[in-house]
């Protein structure tokens, strides 16, 4: 049996989306009075997304990086003792 007749026989809502998700009905008045604050709100949230993703490539990525990097380097070195000596 064809799965889609299947879900049509027994009436399975297939594409669910939950409440949070719908629209609003005062979906135009939501953000500020006119169209452009809804424009300069997206435009703001870009520049926000983009500052906190450059410090915490700076912050935490880099210095992650450099870390593994030592730890690496270590183990290598430790390696190629244990080599040289046996």
């Amino acid at each position: 049996m064809n799965f889609f007749k299947l879900l049509e026989i027994k009436n399975v809502d297939v594409f669910f989306v939950p409440d949070s998700m719908e629209l609003s009905k005062t979906a135009d008045v939501m953000l500020g009075t006119t169209v452009w604050h809804a424009d300069l709100y997206v435009l703001l949230m870009l520049a926000l997304v983009v500052a906190i993703s450059h410090f915490t490539y700076r912050w935490i990525e880099m210095p992650g990086r450099e870390w593994t990097k030592r730890i690496i380097k270590r183990r290598r070195a430790a390696r190629l003792a244990t080599l040289q000596i046996t």
